[in-house]
Formats: structure tokens, sequence, C-alpha cells
């Protein structure tokens, strides 16, 4: 017995893929995040 499916009935959703109508709330939170970056040079002129 050979069974076809059309492609369009087949839903091609990732591994782990919800639904967003399943989603809770969640809780509250609060998320802080620092990044600091820099560069410093020196040049210096000689004198003749």
């Amino acid at each position: 017995m050979d069974l076809n499916i059309p492609q369009a009935y087949i839903e091609n959703l990732p591994r782990d893929w919800v639904n967003p109508a399943l989603w809770d709330d969640g809780i509250r939170a609060f998320l802080m995040d620092y990044s600091f970056s820099g560069t410093e040079s020196w040049k210096t002129k000689i004198k003749r």
C-alpha cells in the first residue's frame, strides 16, 4: 500500500516549535547588561 500526502498538507515546523497560543505570560524579570570597549594610542614627536 502506498500513501501519498500532498506537501500542501504537511506542516514544516522546527523541532522545538510551540504554538504561540500555548505560551504563558512568564514571570516579571529585569535584565541588565553592560559592555565597555575602548582604545588608546600615544604618539610622540622626537625633535632633532
